[in-house]
C-alpha cells in the first residue's frame, strides 16, 4: 500500500471530465495496468470524496474504495493532487 499515491482518508476530487472507457494505473502493483470507467462511474465526474480504503485483489493488485461511491478507482481518474505535489502555471 506504501507504493500507492493515495492513502485512506485523503480526500480526492473525480476528474470533472471522466468519460467511459479504459483510465491508466499510475502507481503500484497495477502500474502499468487499465482500469475500466463505466457509467455510473463517470456520473461521479466532479465530485469530491474521501479513500475509504485500499482494496487488494489478486495478483497483489490494490485499487481505491471511494467513501459513499461504487466501483473502485484508480490515480487517473481523480484531478486533486496530495497536498505536498505542486502545479505551476505559465505566466507567460
Amino acid at each position: 500500500m506504501s507504493d500507492l499515491l493515495y492513502k485512506p482518508g485523503d480526500i480526492v476530487v473525480i476528474s470533472s471530465d471522466l468519460k467511459e472507457g479504459e483510465y491508466p494505473v499510475l502507481f503500484g502493483a497495477c502500474k502499468g495496468r487499465t482500469l475500466y470507467c463505466n457509467t455510473e462511474m463517470e456520473q461521479q465526474a466532479g465530485r469530491t470524496f474521501k479513500i475509504k480504503r485500499v482494496e487488494k485483489q489478486g495478483g497483489g493488485y490494490a485499487y481505491y474504495r471511494l467513501d459513499g461511491a461504487s466501483w473502485v478507482w484508480t490515480e487517473s481518474m481523480f484531478e486533486s493532487a496530495k497536498d505536498d505535489e505542486c502545479f505551476c502555471m505559465s505566466l507567460l
